[in-house]
């Protein structure tokens, strides 16, 4: 376990070459332990290394999802279960990862898991709108949002807004949807991080077509009146 926690301190310092080899490592010792539990902890951050090409990290996951089973953590599996599925998703099927997603939406709440029950949502929010499903879209990120804000986890709020401009963004309301963006990049700049790859990409291309509907100028006011919205509502008494 002291191993696994280097390995997370190496990924979030950036050092992915040492996160890598700790991994590599733990991953032996669990196995001549024959720790599933173990097992499937190191394969779960293992599988985010970008040291991996994208081949590998979904078969590391797939095979974290598969000792999570056997362990019995219900909260690791549905970690794994998310980070699969969004694997999945990158690589551009969205049907399948979408009725796992909704799997662990299911487990997430039956066993009272709330963290994991945002992030999942979210996810599943994403793999929705991706399927042209925006009602179940709407749903999972505002059910996200909502237990994200009761939480403090403002990441997940960051997330679950951007979802809701992409939604807003595809009903025609485009200074709605910019504004939402703003909200969404104040929080992310706050926290001194950005959206992952897929969300990114989404992101970018729905910033596009809204700066060309709505001009250069109107937009900037929109996206500012987003963030500044944001900044205040961080502001505002509990």
């Amino acid at each position: 376990e002291a191993l696994y926690a280097l390995a997370l301190i190496s990924a979030r310092q950036g050092d992915e070459q040492a996160h890598l080899e700790l991994t590599g490592e733990g991953l032996a010792l669990a196995t001549a332990l024959d720790d599933p539990h173990l097992m499937a902890m190191f394969l779960t951050t293992r599988g985010s290394s970008p040291k991996l090409s994208q081949t590998e990290r979904a078969q590391t996951v797939q095979e974290s999802v598969d000792l999570c089973r056997r362990s019995g953590n219900k909260m690791l599996y549905l970690q794994t279960l998310n980070n699969l599925s969004y694997l999945e998703m990158e690589d551009g099927e969205v049907r399948v990862p979408r009725a796992r997603l909704a799997e662990g939406v299911r487990l997430a709440a039956e066993i009272g898991d709330e963290r994991g029950l945002s992030l999942l949502a979210c996810t599943l929010g994403f793999a929705s709108y991706l399927d042209n499903a925006d009602t179940d879209a709407i749903a999972m990120f505002d059910q996200s949002l909502a237990i994200a804000q009761r939480d403090g986890d403002q990441l997940m709020v960051a997330y679950a807004r951007l979802g809701q401009a992409l939604l807003t963004s595809r009903g025609g309301d485009a200074r709605a949807a910019t504004m939402l963006h703003g909200a969404a990049d104040a929080i992310l700049n706050k926290l001194g991080t950005h959206v992952d790859s897929l969300e990114s990409r989404l992101r970018d291309a729905d910033i596009t077509r809204l700066r060309a509907a709505l001009g250069d100028t109107a937009f900037e006011d929109a996206y500012n009146a987003g963030r500044a919205s944001e900044a205040s509502a961080a502001l505002a008494p509990a």
